[in-house]
C-alpha cells in the first residue's frame, strides 16, 4: 500500500487569492493542474466503528469517475497525517466493499463494522487546485480546496491547503 503524509491547513477565505498568487505557486519549478470539482462522501456505521479504528471510507467522484478509497492509521503523531490508501475504481456513487482489492481490508472493515450498517456522514463538494512544487530533488503537491461540508442538513464552508 503506497505512504503519503498530508499536512492540512486552514486558510481563511480571504487570503485564497494572495495564496494562489504567491511567488512560491508562480515560480517556473511548479506545475499548475487548473481547478477540478470533487464530491466525496465518507461512509462510517452509526456508532462511528470505523473512524474508532482510524479508518477513513469514502467514494469521490471527480469528473466522471469515481473512485472509493479506503485510508488507514489516519491518526497520526504530531501535526501531519501519516496513512495508508488504498484506492479502488467503481462503477457508481454507492459503496462496494468487494471492490476492495486487498481481502486483509475488506476483512478488517468487516470486522470493524459488525452487524451495523455503513451509512453517508458527511459529504464535501470542493473545488480543488493543484501545484506540484520541486524543491532540489524533493517534489510537494500543494492543493487549495474551496467549497463546503454537509453533514445533517447543515452545510458549513471548506478552505484549506493541503501539502
Amino acid at each position: 500500500m503506497p505512504e503519503e503524509i498530508e499536512l492540512k491547513l486552514a486558510v481563511d477565505p480571504r487570503d485564497v487569492s494572495r495564496l494562489r498568487n504567491s511567488h512560491i505557486l508562480r515560480t517556473s519549478s511548479t506545475i499548475h493542474t487548473p481547478r477540478t470539482r470533487l464530491i466525496s462522501t465518507y461512509y462510517d456505521t452509526p456508532s462511528s466503528s470505523l473512524q474508532d479504528s482510524a479508518i477513513v471510507l469514502r467514494v469521490r467522484k471527480s469528473g466522471r469517475e469515481w473512485v472509493q478509497s479506503v485510508k488507514m492509521n489516519a491518526a497520526g503523531p504530531g501535526s501531519h497525517m501519516r496513512r495508508s490508501e488504498l484506492e479502488s475504481p467503481i462503477q457508481s456513487d454507492r459503496l462496494n466493499l468487494r471492490e476492495i482489492e486487498d481481502a486483509g481490508v475488506q476483512r478488517l472493515i468487516e470486522k470493524r463494522r459488525g452487524s451495523e450498517d455503513l451509512i453517508p456522514v458527511f459529504t464535501t463538494d470542493v473545488a480543488r487546485e493543484r501545484w506540484r512544487l520541486r524543491l532540489g530533488r524533493s517534489q510537494i503537491e500543494c492543493a487549495i480546496d474551496t467549497g463546503s461540508v454537509v453533514a445533517n442538513g447543515k452545510r458549513a464552508p471548506i478552505s484549506e491547503v493541503e501539502l
